[in-house]
């Protein structure tokens, strides 16, 4: 049996569990290293590109880099749409091979602003072995699967010293070089309509929609143009109408939770409704009576997926993500593990939808993670929390009997520019101000006015111009803000502080 539906390479390396909770791994002890090196002999070859010129002025100032396989050059189908990104981009390609750390210092010396990841599904698929000591003593291999995903992380964390993500990164991929080429040469998006299965389905933020229950039968909401949403009485089977509403064409941000696989996702959580499942590369949503609808939407759109477990993981060509993908997902934020309720992943919205554009998609998503990596680097996270978006630690699943890296991906160009069209107040409004000192110093100035009354749950983000490296000194606000290659995270909120009031203003001095 493939547990993992793949294409394994039966390369053997010892995997680390390190302080997850036995009940969540299911294994007793393994031992651990360098998934990234594993990938990159799974691909083979030497080559890692050139140094790029490093004078070269891209997107105004904005490097993109884009990373393929060795042998992507020799592929006559799939190397276009990676010309066309390069010429979109006005950026340079580099190569993945056996060495590493070339790659990495390439990279690193590039030091790109954006990092675009084109991938084939086949390379998406990829299955090592890791060998586990389980409990009794018994020792066991199992396939570890996923391991392009864990790589790209682990390669866009490790440009610098810092824990942070070095570049805004996505994967550009496609079922065909042709579903990939079209999200390539995509326009702009401007987010107007969202089709949602989670709750209210943030209606609120948008200008207008459909959102169904994934936990209470019956529960739908509907917002028009210039009205509040709007409770009504639903469908007990959503199939129907959620793909009617996907089928007008006219859906620019579609998000989901409940159960999910690579395989299907299940509409109805806590009760029973249909499926939407892959089918030869398209769309088909089955009700629970087992009745088929034709999915037939192909207009540019976001998908947003906080909620599904594995729902992002490419598996073979015939996946979800992938028939998302054909059917105009041009950005796609999922698990490719599993999910749990206190996910982090839950937080893009505040960043995409909550500020109102202030953000485009894969900004957000990138924020967010970089968010969750503020939380864990000082130590406010305990061991189970946002297990689900923490891919330094697999997990073990026993159905499958695999194991999957707990985390997160991103696909699409990171520079296309998907945002909300701004219908109501945001929840906060943000400046920066940068002022020259003597000696060579810029003194840089946060500020954040509250627009509604409500507590924001990630720290205020700001874009910063600077490339370079700086030693901070923050002479007002919060001690524990970050300051680092191109972007600041600010808290100006804790946990046990009152809500906000509108009005409220919040003021953060460093002097770099």
């Amino acid at each position: 049996m493939n547990n993992c539906h793949t294409r394994s390479e039966n390369l053997k390396f010892c995997l680390c569990i390190a302080g997850s909770p036995a009940d969540r791994a299911g294994v007793g002890s393994v031992c651990a290293v360098g998934l990234l090196l594993a990938m990159l002999v799974l691909f083979g070859g030497d080559a890692c590109g050139a140094a790029p010129d490093q004078t070269k002025k891209q997107e105004g100032g904005r490097r993109y880099a884009i990373v393929v396989n060795k042998t992507m050059p020799e592929d006559k189908a799939w190397m276009p749409v990676v010309e066309a990104l390069k010429k979109k981009r006005s950026a340079d390609i580099f190569y993945w091979g056996k060495n590493d750390d070339e790659l990495r210092r390439n990279l690193a010396a590039y030091r790109p602003r954006y990092v675009c990841f084109v991938a084939r599904p086949e390379e998406l698929d990829l299955t090592t072995t890791a060998t586990g000591n389980l409990q009794g003593g018994v020792t066991n291999d199992f396939p570890v699967c996923g391991a392009y995903y864990h790589a790209v992380g682990t390669l866009m964390r490790g440009l610098d010293d810092d824990p942070y993500d070095d570049a805004i990164w996505g994967i550009l991929t496609g079922a065909t070089p042709e579903d990939a080429m079209r999200v390539v040469s995509a326009q702009p998006l401007v987010v107007h309509r969202g089709l949602s299965h989670v709750g209210g389905g943030w209606l609120d933020y948008l200008e207008s929609g459909t959102s169904f229950s994934e936990g209470v039968k019956g529960d739908k909401w509907i917002k028009n143009p210039g009205k509040p949403p709007e409770k009504v009485k639903g469908p007990d089977d959503t199939t129907a109408q959620f793909a009617a509403e996907l089928n007008t064409d006219n859906v620019d941000m579609v998000s989901t939770s409940g159960h999910a696989t690579e395989h299907d996702w299940e509409m109805g959580f806590s009760y029973k409704s249909g499926s939407i499942v892959p089918a030869a590369g398209h769309l088909l949503a089955v009700d629970s009576s087992n009745k088929a609808y034709q999915i037939l939407t192909t207009n540019p759109k976001i998908y947003y997926s906080p909620g599904n477990c594995l729902i992002a993981r490419t598996d073979g060509k015939d996946c979800l993500v992938l028939a998302w993908i054909h059917h105009g997902a041009m950005q796609f934020s999922g698990h490719v593990g599993f999910q749990s309720q206190s996910c982090y992943a839950w937080g893009i919205a505040e960043y995409f939808l909550s500020l109102q554009g202030r953000f485009s998609f894969a900004e957000a998503e990138w924020l967010n993670r970089q968010a969750l990596r503020f939380e864990m680097s000082g130590g406010t996270i305990g061991d189970d929390k946002y297990m689900c978006c923490r891919d330094e630690q697999p997990c073990f699943d026993r159905q499958r009997m695999r194991f999957l890296h707990e985390t997160t991906t991103f696909y699409g160009d990171p520079l296309w520019d998907a945002r909300v069209k701004p219908t109501v107040p945001p929840l906060y409004d943000q400046e920066l101000r940068t002022k020259i000192l003597a000696g060579g110093k810029t003194e840089l100035t946060f500020i954040v006015k509250m627009r509604v009354a409500a507590k924001p749950s990630r720290p205020a983000a700001f874009f910063l111009e600077t490339r370079t490296p700086v030693q901070e000194e923050v002479t007002k606000g919060p001690k524990d803000m970050v300051i680092t290659e191109g972007f600041a995270l600010v808290p100006f909120w804790k946990a046990d502080d009152p809500a906000p009031k509108v009005g409220d203003e919040y003021v953060a001095v460093v002097v770099l």
